[in-house]
């Protein structure tokens, strides 16, 4: 090893602290794709399924990642270049899903206020039909 390298158990500071940083990739970015994976199966949005694989990816690239540095004797370019690959189609894939909420969004809103004016209709129709009924009884 380089004079002037610090090392713990045999292991750069700068390894291990890589490793610990692709270990809280894992925690958190875990925890984002469960979050959109339950807004999805919550909402049946498939934007959202779009959102969740694009989170997915980049977490499942950091962690491959860091599992190349192992298997290639700390070789950072192999790992960088997988980690690049999964975050490419991560990012695609959350791109797109934004591209779908924009659109589906537009149409959705626009079936939202006809139904919303379909039924407010129909409710002033039917609270003027009883009042009707009860003048001509008297």
């Amino acid at each position: 090893m380089p004079e002037g390298v610090i090392t713990i158990y045999g292991f750069e500071l700068v390894e291990l602290l890589v490793h610990a940083l692709k270990f809280l990739v894992l925690i958190i970015g875990g925890i984002i794709t469960y979050y959109s994976y339950r807004a999805y199966v919550l909402q049946k949005d498939r934007s959202l399924l779009h959102l969740t694989l694009g989170f997915g990816f980049i977490t499942v690239g950091a962690i491959i990642g860091g599992i190349v540095i192992i298997l290639t004797n700390r070789n950072f370019l192999i790992a960088l270049l997988f980690d690049s690959i999964f975050m490419l189609v991560g990012l695609a894939f959350i791109l797109y899903s934004l591209h779908v909420t924009t659109t589906e969004t537009q149409y959705l809103s626009m079936d939202t206020n006809i139904e919303f004016i379909s039924s407010s209709t129909s409710e002033a129709q039917v609270s003027k039909e009883p009042s009707m009924e009860k003048s001509n009884t008297q």
